[in-house]
């Protein structure tokens, strides 16, 4: 069951679970890789339970020069970046390390 640390959007029941994330490699060229990152949207339906609404997704672009990101397509109920900078976090290590993998994944916990 994923973490509640807080609302998608504000005044709402639902959540991303920014804990587990998915991402895989989209292109990838001498100057740029672009990452497809995903996540499970949950809705809280009782006192101790939610249940998945829809797997969400946006994606990201890293510059192998610099190493930094750009956010190509914001993911729906991200609007704290919380997903979107794990995601970056994650690609980040892969290409300090020297590797960008095809898929690869950030879990927390």
């Amino acid at each position: 069951m994923p973490t509640q640390p807080s609302p998608s959007t504000p005044d709402s029941d639902e959540y991303l679970d920014w804990m587990c994330i998915s991402l895989r490699r989209l292109s990838d060229d001498e100057r740029e890789c672009v990452y497809q990152f995903s996540s499970n949207l949950y809705r809280a339906v009782g006192p101790n339970r939610n249940e998945k609404v829809e797997a969400v997704s946006g994606r990201l672009k890293l510059v192998k020069k610099t190493g930094k990101f750009e956010l190509l397509e914001p993911m729906p109920g991200d609007g704290q970046r919380r997903v979107a900078d794990r995601a970056a976090q994650k690609v980040f290590a892969h290409w300090s390390a020297g590797e960008l993998p095809e898929t690869t994944m950030y879990v927390a916990g």
